[in-house]
């Protein structure tokens, strides 16, 4: 009774994993990895821009293709006032954690060009924590830019 009992119990459990286990290369595609397919653009300077978000901002893009490749790319994180966000922005909240928060989002938002140079398609930048809802928009940018270049 016993060994059946763990034959039972070892079958359960080894198809408990193979079932959370998934496709490797589904799990990566639909996760935004490394596995996203770099696509051929056509060379030429594109600009575009997100709409305007719960604050008022929004995210403006210019993306230089070279060669077939993104080659460049320049991001502006615009407040309501249409001003650049810099270390300033988030300060008339009048509390520090609404203000780190703010910064820390303004800082990581300048990380998203050069991860869409490495990447070389959208799909396959990730978020970066602290900037969520800006990537959303920089997302929402990059393929107005760059739907002109397909």
């Amino acid at each position: 009774m016993k060994k059946i009992s763990l034959f039972i119990i070892a079958a359960v459990f080894a198809v408990s994993i193979t079932a959370c286990g998934g496709n490797s290369a589904e799990t990566t595609a639909q996760s935004g990895g490394d596995s996203a397919k770099a696509l051929t653009y056509k060379d030429g300077e594109y600009s575009g821009e997100s709409s305007v978000d719960d604050y008022g901002g929004k995210i403006t893009v210019k993306i230089t293709v070279k060669d077939g490749k993104i080659d460049e790319v320049t991001v502006q994180n615009l407040d309501k006032e249409g001003k650049e966000k810099d270390e300033n922005y988030g300060k008339d909240a009048g509390q520090e954690g609404l203000y780190n928060k703010a910064q820390e989002s303004v800082k990581n938002t300048k990380l998203y060009p050069q991860k869409l140079k490495e990447a070389q398609n959208i799909d396959g930048v990730d978020s970066i924590s602290g900037a969520t809802k800006s990537y959303a928009s920089f997302k929402e940018a990059v393929n107005a830019a760059l739907k002109d270049a397909q």
